[in-house]
């Protein structure tokens, strides 16, 4: 199985990541699919609009089911699909995410995530993740840089990104034989070659 996830918060410069690493990849006569969470399918894009376009849904639990859902159909329909015919997935969000903003931030238990992840996805997982970790005062920096999609997150203060990095690290921390913690405050270069590094380490070796 060929399905790479990349993490972090916003701003960290995973879309840039994800892309440098399509190009490795396309250049070497693989075929890629790119994707993402919530999205990637008809059905979880409009629920992604739901999620991060509109205001905030406040109770973690129904925004968790919300995401779920769009999770499965996602895994169901398209994830498993280009696996199945060959092609490396790579997708900028999966279940990390969730275990990070709902379970960490928001406080939603971890048996209410395992039990509603197993009714979904059951052990569906990536094989390999990149979190991009920046420090704290870079988001705030790029923060002020224009984006095409603006969401629900773009306007949170620094205490915000401060938990969400500390809650990605410790996600980190428990999975070390999948999750790659990459230095984020690099040249996008220098983050690429790492990047590549460990993918060709995992996948060629």
């Amino acid at each position: 199985m060929h399905f790479i996830t990349f993490e972090g918060c916003d701003f960290s410069g995973k879309s840039t990541q994800i892309k440098l690493l399509q190009e490795y990849l396309e250049i070497n006569n693989k075929k890629v699919c790119v994707t993402r969470e919530p999205g990637g399918t008809i059905l979880a894009e409009k629920i992604r609009e739901l999620l991060l376009l509109r205001n905030e849904i406040s109770d973690p639990l129904i925004e968790y089911l919300l995401i779920s859902a769009a999770r499965k159909d996602h895994v169901d329909n398209l994830i498993k699909t280009k696996l199945k015919e060959g092609y490396y997935v790579i997708s900028d969000r999966f279940y990390d995410s969730s275990v990070c903003y709902q379970g960490y931030y928001k406080n939603l238990n971890t048996t209410t995530l395992n039990i509603i992840k197993e009714l979904t996805i059951n052990k569906f997982e990536p094989d390999l993740t990149f979190l991009i970790d920046i420090s704290v005062d870079e988001i705030l920096k790029r923060k002020n840089i224009k984006r095409a999609e603006n969401n629900i997150y773009d306007n949170k203060n620094q205490e915000f990104y401060q938990k969400i990095k500390a809650s990605y690290l410790e996600i980190a921390n428990k999975n070390p034989h999948r999750i790659f913690v990459i230095d984020g405050n690099k040249k996008a270069k220098d983050i690429s070659k790492q990047i590549i590094k460990i993918f060709t380490k995992k996948y060629y070796s």
